[in-house]
């Protein structure tokens, strides 16, 4: 299926936007059966905050690992989506993602 660049934009946009929105550590630890975790420490819903559960397997089921040091160029050809529209087209960064863990699961390591 050949999509035009910005209805693959746009897919590309609601599909994150719909997994952003998505409150993980909330799901996990409500699953797990405790506390509330909004009423816990700083009331966030992040790994920080499913750690002072005192479950840290649930904080690691949680979890995203950033090289803050890591310099890097965005290549268009490394995107995942077929139209390879950026503005960031050759851009420099510095800071990445290495390691992305959902559930327990490592879904997302930088090789």
């Amino acid at each position: 299926m050949d999509l035009s660049p910005a209805v693959a934009t746009a897919l590309s946009l609601a599909i994150g936007y719909l997994f952003g929105s998505i409150p993980f550590g909330l799901l996990i630890t409500r699953r797990a059966g405790t506390a509330d975790l909004r009423s816990i420490g700083s009331g966030n819903i992040g790994a920080t905050n499913v750690l002072r559960t005192g479950r840290k397997g649930l904080a690691a089921a949680t979890l995203v690992v950033i090289d803050l040091d890591t310099p890097w160029i965005l290549d268009p050809a490394d995107l995942k989506s077929k139209c390879k529209n950026t503005p960031f087209d050759e851009a420099r960064f510095t800071g990445r993602a290495v390691r992305t863990i959902v559930g327990g699961r490592t879904v997302f390591e930088q090789v």
